[in-house]
C-alpha cells in the first residue's frame, strides 16, 4: 500500500480496523499471515515452503481465535443474569 497517499476507508474496512483494535492478538496473527503471503523475510523458496508457513499461521490464528471466543463466551455468561425460570444443570438426587 502506498503510504504517502492517504486513502479513504470504506465502512467495512473501518469496521475491520475497529475489530482488529479490539483483538490485538488476532491483529498480530493477521499481520504475520500477510507477511508470509508477501514473503517479507524472503525465506519461502518453494510452494511447499509457502504452504507449510501459511498452514502453520492459519493454525495459530485458529487456536487464538477459538481461545478468544471461549474467553468472551465465559465473560458474557458471568455478566448476564440467568434467565427467569431457567434451571441450573445439575445431577438429580
Amino acid at each position: 500500500m502506498n503510504k504517502t497517499k492517504r486513502m479513504e476507508l470504506s465502512e467495512s474496512e473501518m469496521l475491520l480496523v475497529e475489530k482488529l483494535r479490539e483483538h490485538p492478538q488476532i491483529k498480530e496473527h493477521v499481520s504475520g499471515l500477510l507477511a508470509e503471503i508477501d514473503d517479507d523475510l524472503g525465506r519461502l523458496e518453494s510452494a511447499d515452503d509457502a504452504e507449510d508457513a501459511l498452514v502453520n499461521r492459519m493454525r495459530e490464528l485458529g487456536r487464538q481465535s477459538l481461545s478468544q471466543w471461549a474467553q468472551n463466551k465465559a465473560r458474557r455468561a458471568e455478566e448476564s443474569p440467568p434467565e427467569a425460570g431457567a434451571r441450573r444443570e445439575c445431577k438429580k438426587n
